[in-house]
């Protein structure tokens, strides 16, 4: 969405080439319109709007209009052509990095990227497979944000901006098929006034795919996506002097197949054991016919995703005249379910159940509130003040099989070593936060100016858990779970890895002061230079784990230094900026493994750690025919300290499961060293019309997809070949379009993890395979 600024506003007007993602600040998307009239992005980075070239951070800015054109239906998979981003769906959460820093994958703690859609924010993980459709924009705001977002943006922000009423009548719709992988899109919208002071919108989108991984144990596909949003949105303005914003919205998914891994190393490579555990079993079933490399091809049981997810916000502004007043009201409610057998193996003798069935459930709910007194005008003082108040309540379980051992041996007589045996942990959280914070902002000359800006945040805590043994269901492990008796379940306890403690502290507050101080200096009217240092906090917790761990909260110290703007009278856009990010004890997923060499999630600190690099961007119109853009981060993302961490499968293997390593100056998980995009817009006239041509190429260096550095799970470098061809007016008031999506068909590791009792067996999920789509969209 790009907003045209008075001549008051902007001398020039940035023109963009084309719309392709971009890891520091962007340019307009839209490439169509002349730069007499593009006009300036405006995007809301500090919480109310401002030109993008105003604001003294790296901002990537998406546009709907560019979500709508690629068929984007999730920030997953608008991460995969980002530079510098990684948002990944796991079995039990989702992770999302921002220049290689993020938090992993636990049930227990929030991410070190905070996501928020019209200023409310999502905490859970799982938030962000909620189907992205009818946005204005997507701005993604590279590290602490804390001044205006809180606490959990340690690392960044993901600020979703919806689309709002409008006044005047319109409409849009999308008619999207990919007979490749058998994705569709099917979704419109509707706006007007209904008197003269209420606006609505309406906005619906069924979405869906039969998948790309061919699935031989179940001879099916998947995943298979089937996915419903409907989105209504009020706009009150019954003065000048105030607008009230109201926004519901229901999310439904229900998709099978989600988590059709591919199994790497069976039997294992030269140096692990001998063959064991799901491999021994495997080969067993498959003999000769494995499948040990990435082709899209699976042999994993079957597996499920399902989340209902409402929201409601409601935001409330009365212009005071010098100042004006904001109120923002949420609510959400979040219930997810994963289910998954992650290898086939029929175990003879047990009822025929699989070899790992494994389920995760959680339900969330949310409710906030946010005020914000803030000054208008364009005076040489300005101020932001506010508070906000939050409390969530997360119920999580998690159901594990322990099928493939003799454990149930110890349980005698009640059980025996071929008891089919579980495992079934809980946790029960509360929390409530509590921010006061404002900044101040100073300009000194026409062209100089600095900003101040301070939070103070206390997060408390109240948590308990539970770890219950029992006896398993193959079919729907959760529901037939049957506990054990408690003497038995002591029996079972110390081969399974559960201990039934509460957490040692089960009411814990965390408070942190942060800081942020910016400077900025216009070279010339339309070109800025900034410099920028803020301090993030993100509240220590509680792992949702076979034991009692609880873990610190971390901090980080970030510095950035950026020049960005516009030349050759707008029709160039350029940015690039410098950082350096150094994080004190930074949380991390790891895995621990139990005593029957099971998988065990945990999370700990890691003493240091510091990311820094080099973010480039630029994008030029050459004519009126051809466009291009490129966009680059370098990225060193190392410990700095960490003494204590988790081992890799090898290591496990030679100095058993309490083994640790040190991985002072080792590189963090998911942090290439190189991502980098290069794109090209080529809009032949065709009558009145245009035929448009855009290829793109992104780029991504080596990188390990643990926190562990385990060479087992480790994606090499790979290219990926996008291309649209579309055909329409200049407006795109009607367009028919290709849109070609990794072309090259890349093998990506989306995650990937090491099966325990099978040293040198890898369990890894893809990202989606070459595609071809058909689009037809209309709007107005």
């Amino acid at each position: 969405m790009l907003t045209a600024a008075s001549p008051a506003a902007s001398q020039t007007a940035a023109t963009p080439p084309s719309d392709t993602e971009r890891p520091a600040a962007s340019a307009p998307e839209d490439a169509d319109r002349p730069a007499a009239v593009s006009g300036d992005i405006v995007v809301t980075a500090r919480r109310r709007e401002e030109r993008l070239q105003d604001v003294p951070i790296s901002v990537a800015v998406t546009s709907g209009e560019t979500l709508q054109k690629r068929g984007t239906v999730d920030l997953i998979d608008l991460s995969t052509r980002m530079p510098g981003v990684h948002i990944g769906q796991n079995t039990t959460s989702n992770n999302i990095q921002l220049r290689g820093v993020g938090s992993g994958v636990n049930g227990g703690f929030e991410q070190a990227v905070g996501t928020f859609v019209d200023g409310v924010y999502r905490p859970r993980s799982r938030s962000v497979q909620a189907t992205l459709f009818d946005i204005e924009r997507v701005e993604v705001l590279n590290g602490p944000q804390s001044t205006f977002f809180g606490n959990n943006t340690v690392a960044g922000a993901i600020n979703i901006t919806t689309r709002k009423p409008s006044s005047t009548f319109g409409y849009n719709g999308q008619l999207l098929y990919s007979p490749t992988d058998g994705q569709y899109i099917i979704e419109g919208g509707v706006t007007g006034a209904v008197t003269d002071t209420l606006s609505v919108r309406v906005a619906g989108q069924i979405s869906g795919m039969d998948g790309f991984t061919y699935n031989r144990f179940e001879d099916m596909h998947g995943p298979r996506l089937r996915g419903k949003i409907i989105r209504g949105s009020l706009r009150w303005q019954p003065s000048d002097t105030f607008e009230s914003d109201l926004r519901l919205e229901y999310v439904r998914q229900r998709d099978k197949g989600t988590y059709y891994g591919e199994i790497r190393g069976c039997p294992p490579p030269a140096g692990y054991p001998t063959v064991r555990g799901p491999c021994a079993l495997y080969l067993t079933l498959r003999g000769p016919d494995i499948d040990n490399q990435f082709d899209f091809r699976a042999d994993t049981g079957p597996s499920s995703f399902d989340l209902d997810s409402f929201e409601v916000a409601w935001s409330n502004r009365f212009d005071l005249g010098p100042v004006a007043l904001n109120f923002l009201t949420s609510y959400s409610d979040l219930d997810d379910t994963t289910f998954g057998n992650f290898t086939p193996l029929p175990i003879t003798g047990r009822g025929g159940f699989f070899y790992s069935p494994t389920t995760f459930d959680e339900k969330f709910n949310m409710f906030s509130q946010e005020v914000r007194l803030e000054s208008q005008g364009n005076g040489a003082f300005n101020y932001m003040v506010g508070a906000y108040y939050s409390r969530g309540h997360l119920r999580g379980s998690t159901f594990s099989s322990l099928f493939g051992t003799t454990i149930g041996a110890a349980g005698a007589p009640v059980t025996n070593a071929n008891t089919p045996i579980g495992t079934n942990r809980q946790i029960d959280q509360v929390d409530q936060t509590r921010s006061v914070f404002g900044q101040l902002t100073y300009k000194f000359t026409p062209r100089f100016r600095t900003s101040l800006g301070l939070r103070y945040t206390s997060v408390l805590k109240n948590a308990s858990r539970a770890a219950i043994v029992g006896i398993g269901g193959g079919n729907d492990p959760m529901a037939e779970f049957q506990p054990l008796d408690l003497a038995t379940q002591a029996k079972l306890y110390p081969g399974s890895g559960f201990d039934p403690a509460n957490y040692a502290r089960p009411r814990t507050t965390y408070s942190q002061l942060m800081p942020s101080v910016s400077v900025q200096y216009d070279l010339t009217s339309s070109v800025t230079a900034y410099a920028t240092y803020a301090n993030g906090f993100k509240a220590g917790g509680y792992s949702d784990s076979n034991t009692p761990v609880q873990f610190d909260s971390e901090s980080a110290d970030a510095y950035e230094v950026g020049l960005k703007g516009t030349l050759f009278d707008g029709r160039m856009f350029f940015s690039i900026d410098g950082f350096l990010s150094r994080f004190s004890d930074l949380q991390q997923a790891v895995n621990i493994i139990g005593p029957t060499g099971a998988s065990i999630q945990s999370v700990n600190n890691a003493s240091s750690a510091t990311s820094k690099g080099i973010e480039f961007t630029g994008s030029m119109r050459v004519s009126d025919v051809i466009s291009f853009n490129a966009a680059a981060s370098y990225i060193v993302a190392k410990f700095n300290a960490y003494p204590g961490a988790a081992c890799t499968t090898l290591q496990i293997v030679a100095s058993g499961a309490t083994c640790t390593q040190n991985l002072t100056g080792k590189p963090l998980g998911f942090a290439p060293k190189l991502t980098a995009t290069v794109g090209l817009t080529v809009a032949l006239p065709v009558g009145v019309n245009q035929f448009r041509l855009e290829p793109n190429l992104f780029h991504s260096s080596s990188y390990f997809l643990t926190a562990a550095n385990d060479p087992l799970v480790f994606q090499k470098g790979y290219q990926q070949y996008d291309m649209r061809a579309s055909f329409g007016p200049s407006d795109r008031s009607w367009e028919i379009a290709v849109v070609g999506k990794n072309l090259s068909n890349a093998k990506v590791q989306n995650t990937s993890t090491v099966l325990a009792a099978s040293p040198g067996l890898v369990y890894s999920l893809l990202q989606r395979a070459r595609s071809v789509a058909l689009s037809v969209s209309i709007r107005r």
